[in-house]
């Protein structure tokens, strides 16, 4: 009983290198999560330009080239034919939202995609969106608008 007050001692004391491992875990989930944010945010942007109609805000999102099909036309063009194309489009389809409906990763972490719907004045159209890796930045690669 020759104990005194506060000279407690843990029962186990854990090495330091178990310390540094759980930091290290800890620095990793947080900068995943940042990661993960930053392409949700990406992409609820598009969503938003997209049902607005916003070309500038739509192609801020492609890579150098983009695959694109509207209806039954398809084709593999420049950022700025791509944009040429939208405003085709939204000249004769005035927007009214976009909507997703689902959104996916490959089984290799490369690539997403996200499936929606567009509602316009003409009617709705199912838009299909493909983004690719490109060195730091998520790109857009593939976008379809079919009826």
């Amino acid at each position: 009983m020759g104990e005194s007050i506060g000279t407690h001692r843990p029962l186990y004391r854990f090495p330091a290198s178990y310390y540094k491992h759980e930091i290290m875990k800890a620095v990793f989930v947080f900068f995943f999560l940042c990661m993960t944010l930053q392409v949700t945010w990406a992409q609820a942007d598009l969503h938003t330009a997209l049902g607005n109609g916003d070309v500038p805000g739509i192609s801020i999102h492609f890579g150098d080239k983009v695959e694109l099909a509207i209806g039954d036309k398809e084709e593999t063009l420049a950022k700025a034919d791509v944009e040429t194309r939208l405003r085709e489009f939204y000249a004769t389809h005035v927007p009214k939202g976009f909507s997703p409906k689902h959104n996916g990763t490959s089984k290799s972490n490369e690539s997403t995609y996200t499936i929606g719907e567009l509602s316009t004045d003409k009617g709705d159209f199912r838009v299909y969106i493909y983004f690719t890796q490109e060195g730091e930045k998520r790109s857009v690669a593939e976008l379809r608008i079919e009826e």
